[in-house]
């Protein structure tokens, strides 16, 4: 071939790939991951391509806009919503590039940024990013206000700087750090001709999206500024009648793990944190009951403290009162703590939902039943290793008193532990008890909190009730979400959401909000707390 139609036809191709963005020195092409059947996690293209997702009335349809086009997404998938490439190109106008059955590659025209300019009103700051074509974006809470990364050209160097934004040109994108007012909280959209994201910092009002995640499931995202600080919500709206709630734990009751491992591990379609627990000992500092069977009990010598039940679709709130006994021939002895080692003055009695093995203290009394029946009674040692027997119990005395009654218990003897209030549902005990028919009801001192539990600028998760439907509900701290103290906390439940009941559970480092597979009250990537447990959504 002549050099000169060499020459041409490099030429050519060269052209082709500036036209897909995919051989341009400044542009980068989003990557993104593929699940079985090669269709794409929802969350990634509202996350990695910029798409924004609307309000979604049906569960299986999503509206969705890119700059000057709109398009309804059909999501499948189940409790993991995903999309066809197919969909994302029509949306987008951009070209897919598939790397094998795992990855593809989006492929835009070049683009670049015409213009910054900010603008002031009454409802707070604008930030109107200009573009001479759409490209794809990301956005990244920071301390103080956020990160765009935008896929195209940075503006000309004579366009004027703009208080508070911050415009580098990197190799392969434009980044635009953005410091947000002072308790203003952000709304991004992008709109078309001309082709602009645009970013508002409300400084009052509230902005809600709500998507049918399920029959009977609504997961809502609300921002707004309460009391004076900008806040952001997730909840999970829940219809008893066709969606099951439960609780979730690891395999043993002395273990801890992230929420987002229990919710996959347990096939959770949404999640949150659960009750209050001992970081040291991985022991609950509360009462859980699954489906009639206690897992825990609530911490001895505390007074009643607020609890959620549930049964046959109904959600009930109130402060337990819990107790315990273990009844042994003509001998009745109390149970200070179920399947924990902090029993006050009462019995620790462990089940196999604890675990198989038991790791003894100086100065204890075991007794070891087995099908109901007390099979012999020790003296461990001190870290001495004792079974737990898949069909029995481990009865463990500290104080003297006790200790005498376990070793006068002969092998054989009839062994029933007997746990109030009885029933065949599910509990989860925290507290403190927020709102209890329609009123605010919260005593944090009288049900013996710290008072850390009560500062301000705190993560918090709870479970409500309004009318026939259920709330797991997470107010998120990072970035502009300043957190809310547990007096605000139980006034937003009650006064934005209407809340006819509702119960605290653990909060701050604890606090998280799973849904669809990955946690959405925190930027992708951050750390996660191990927890003791948590409450689940499974539909049914």
């Amino acid at each position: 071939m002549p050099v000169k139609s060499r020459l041409r036809l490099w030429l050519a191709w060269f052209c082709c790939l500036l036209a897909l963005g995919g051989g341009s020195p400044g542009m980068a092409a989003p990557t993104l991951g593929l699940n079985i059947g090669k269709r794409l996690d929802e969350f990634d293209i509202e996350h990695r391509l910029g798409v924004e997702l609307l309000d979604a009335l049906q569960p299986g349809v999503q509206p969705a806009r890119f700059f000057g086009s709109r398009l309804d997404l059909t999501v499948t998938g189940g409790s993991l919503r995903t999309v066809d490439p197919e969909q994302v190109k029509r949306l987008t106008g951009a070209t897919p590039r598939f790397t094998g059955t795992s990855q593809v590659q989006w492929l835009l025209p070049a683009s670049r940024i015409v213009a910054v300019r900010a603008s002031h009103s009454a409802e707070g700051e604008r930030l109107v990013i200009e573009l001479d074509r759409p490209a794809f974006y990301e956005v990244i809470p920071a301390e103080s206000g956020l990160r765009l990364i935008v896929q195209a050209a940075p503006p000309p160097a004579q366009t004027a700087p703009t208080d508070g934004v911050q415009v580098t040109a990197g190799l392969q994108q434009t980044v635009i750090a953005v410091a947000g007012p002072p308790n203003a909280y952000p709304l991004l959209t992008t709109l078309g001709a001309p082709d602009r994201i645009v970013l508002d910092w409300r400084i009052a009002g509230r902005f809600e999206r709500a998507r049918a995640w399920g029959v009977g499931l609504v997961y809502r995202e609300v921002r707004l500024v309460w009391e004076g600080l900008s806040q952001q919500l997730h909840l999970l709206e829940f219809d008893p009648a066709r969606v099951r709630l439960g609780l979730l734990r690891p395999p043993s009751l002395g273990a801890l793990a992230p929420l987002s491992a229990l919710g996959n591990s347990q096939g959770a379609w949404g999640a949150v944190n659960g009750g209050f627990f001992n970081r040291n000992t991985r022991e609950a500092l509360g009462a859980l009951r699954s489906d009639g069977q206690w897992w825990t009990g609530a911490v001895a010598g505390l007074p009643p403290r607020g609890a959620a039940s549930w049964q046959d679709g109904r959600l009930d709130f109130d402060r337990l009162n819990w107790s315990a006994a273990i009844r042994t021939g003509d001998q009745t002895l109390p149970v200070g703590a179920l399947n924990g080692t902090a029993a006050g003055a009462g019995l620790s009695v462990f089940t196999p939902e604890w675990g198989s093995l038991y790791l003894a203290r100086a100065g204890e009394t075991v007794a070891i039943a087995r099908a109901d029946r007390i099979e012999s009674v020790v003296e461990p040692m001190a870290d001495q290793i004792v079974s737990l027997p898949p069909d029995g119990l481990l009865l463990v005395a500290r104080s003297e008193p006790l200790r005498t009654a376990l070793r006068a218990v002969a092998a054989g003897t009839p062994v029933v532990l007997d746990v109030q209030p009885s029933g065949s549902g599910s509990l989860l005990g925290a507290g403190p008890l927020l709102v209890q028919n329609d009123k605010l009801v919260l005593d944090a001192q009288g049900e013996r909190f710290r008072p850390d539990v009560r500062a301000p600028g705190v993560a918090r998760t709870a479970i409500a009730r309004r009318g026939s439907l259920g709330i797991l509900a997470v107010a998120a701290r990072n970035g502009w979400a300043a957190g809310l103290s547990l007096e605000s906390w139980a006034n937003l439940l009650l006064q934005q959401f209407q809340a006819d009941d509702a119960l605290n559970l653990d909060g701050g480092g604890s606090s998280g909000f799973y849904l669809g597979g990955r946690l959405r009250d925190r930027p992708e990537g951050s750390f996660e707390r191990p927890v003791h447990n948590g409450l689940g959504l499974w539909l049914k």
